[in-house]
């Protein structure tokens, strides 16, 4: 604590809850456990701490005899800490350096500090488009003001080639810190996704970007399809997305179990659903035809049905599951913007299925919950408005803008995670404020 009070700053490398901060020089060693963060900064704790782990012949290697030779042998001197503690467990090596008076504490690695609590609650983790390496977690630095931990709060600058050796020079690890993954592993269906400027895609590429395992469906979906979904993710992300695409006709329950049996096959499991898949047509209520109706209901309440159910026979057994179903601000007030009647009624369902499914499976810890986007720039547009009548609506939205992809797979990816886990039978608004109730 004497030393760690000598530090102009520090970073933050202590367990959740601990309120603890090491030096530069504690980065995490693995043991054949965990993670363990031990004081070796002085000479002397040097000496001690390669005798504990049986290298004492390292302590006159010149390369690590000094504070000055570690710095200018940082690399090495890092392998050789990393490799002297996996022989044994974090608890006896804890009880070693006790023993040995050196000090130490179990701690987390540097790629699981952003999911920290503690440290995202004080502030300590900022998230940054670095230019090469996508988005990235910046662990920031902790000023230590009068004997106060005072968090910074502009972000450390990316890590770039410059930064990285000055990090090295200093006895930082660069190691590339990933964001955290709110779906990693999770298995999850998008129904409607074939079309690279649609909600469906936007989710599974954001899903993808998660750790989320890809079931892509849509009516147009054949290998191709599949293959264009999987290179466009790839080039956004920089991830091989682990994906399947099917076809599915929605409107055929036979169809939709198909695609449940096709995701339990390759995957074994279904942790989540969907619903982006529908029809829009603007018409006038005495313009609308039996067949328009029957296509605008078949498609966007039946199929939305038809997968739910298939799912949740799935999730029934499993005790747990999520359903995300896209409907619309159209069922809220009435049409008007761009579906007719017709669309309207069929989104408006949409909300009525999702709240009867929360309420009723909500006791198996299924969870359901549906989201209300307005005007979005999709290819459901194409056709149903003018450039004029787009503007029109664009003045009258609070936030001077169309809805994008991206706001509506934002949304999907809350309530698909366990970041919503105690939300279900709500309706969550995405709408730039255009229709504020």
């Amino acid at each position: 604590q004497e030393h760690l009070a000598q530090q102009s700053f520090v970073p933050p490398v202590g367990p959740a809850g601990d309120r603890r901060l090491l030096s530069p020089h504690n980065m995490p060693v693995q043991t054949s456990d965990g993670f363990v963060a031990v004081t070796i900064n002085t000479d002397q704790q040097v000496r001690a701490f390669l005798q504990v782990t049986g290298r004492a012949a390292c302590a006159d290697d010149p390369r690590f005899a000094t504070i000055a030779a570690r710095a200018d042998n940082v690399a090495a001197w890092f392998e050789l800490r990393g490799a002297a503690l996996t022989s044994h467990s974090t608890a006896e090596w804890l009880d070693i350096f006790r023993k040995a008076d050196l000090a130490a504490m179990p701690c987390h690695t540097l790629q699981s500090l952003p999911a920290d609590p503690h440290l995202q609650a004080v502030g300590l983790i900022a998230y940054e488009e670095h230019p090469t390496e996508g988005r990235i977690a910046v662990i920031r630095s902790s000023l230590r003001v009068d004997g106060a931990d005072v968090p910074t709060r502009s972000p450390a600058a990316p890590c770039g080639w410059d930064t990285r050796s000055v990090l090295n020079d200093l006895c930082f690890s660069t190691a590339r810190t990933a964001a955290p993954l709110y779906l990693d592993g999770k298995v999850c269906i998008i129904v409607g996704a074939a079309s690279l400027r649609g909600i469906g895609y936007a989710t599974a590429e954001l899903f993808s970007r998660h750790g989320a395992k890809l079931v892509v469906v849509d009516l147009m979906m054949n290998d191709e399809v599949a293959d264009s979904i999987s290179a466009s993710i790839l080039k956004h992300t920089g991830v091989t997305p682990d994906l399947i695409g099917l076809r599915c006709d929605i409107q055929n329950l036979d169809d939709c179990q198909s695609v449940v049996h096709a995701a339990l096959a390759r995957f074994g499991t279904i942790d989540c659903l969907v619903n982006t898949a529908a029809v829009v047509k603007s018409d006038g209520l005495l313009s609308i035809s039996g067949r328009d109706l029957e296509l605008i209901l078949n498609v966007n309440l039946k199929g939305a049905f038809n997968m739910c159910q298939s799912v949740l026979r799935v999730f029934d057994g499993l005790g747990r599951g999520t359903i995300v179903n896209i409907a619309s601000v159209a069922a809220q007030r009435g049409g008007g913007l761009v579906g007719g009647a017709h669309y309207a009624a069929s989104k408006g369902g949409v909300i009525s299925l999702t709240r009867s499914i929360a309420r009723e499976f909500g006791p198996k810890s299924i969870r359901a919950n549906v989201i209300c986007p307005s005007m979005t720039e999709t290819g459901m547009l194409d056709g149903n408005l003018t450039a004029a009548q787009f503007a029109q609506i664009v003045e009258g939205i609070p936030l001077k803008r169309a809805g994008r992809a991206e706001d509506i797979a934002n949304a999907c990816l809350f309530l698909a995670s366990d970041m919503s886990a105690y939300i279900t039978g709500t309706t969550l608004d995405v709408n730039g404020g255009s229709h504020i109730h």
